[in-house]
């Protein structure tokens, strides 16, 4: 099964973040192919200055996760953090634009926090 996963939260919303990244990890352990999206609000976990040092640790942990794929939305990153980090591509994280983020959506499971 691919499935994909929404994470559309500020990251002080560390509940939702943490869930978010549990059922991922559970998912691509049990041999799924999983996007996480980060998309609105929730790209601000980016941030080294996002007031979650815990969500910035645990998404780094999870880069290079068999299975894993971190996707970030382009036109939440260019609204939302204003260029302040461009080095989201060499970090392990895939951006998406909108059509091709539709695509994905469209074509798995999808779970939204």
């Amino acid at each position: 099964m691919n499935a994909t996963v929404v994470l559309t939260k500020p990251p002080l919303s560390t509940s939702h973040f943490t869930e978010a990244l549990r059922v991922s990890l559970m998912l691509s352990a049990l041999g799924h192919r999983v996007n996480l999206v980060l998309i609105d609000e929730g790209v601000l976990i980016l941030l080294e200055k996002s007031g979650s040092s815990f969500g910035n640790e645990t998404l780094r942990n999870a880069e290079g996760v068999e299975g894993l794929e971190i996707l970030i939305h382009r036109g939440s990153l260019e609204r939302l953090l204003h260029g302040q980090d461009r080095d989201c591509g060499r970090k392990g994280y895939r951006i998406v634009d909108s059509a091709e983020l539709a695509r994905i959506l469209l074509s798995t499971k999808t779970l939204v926090f």
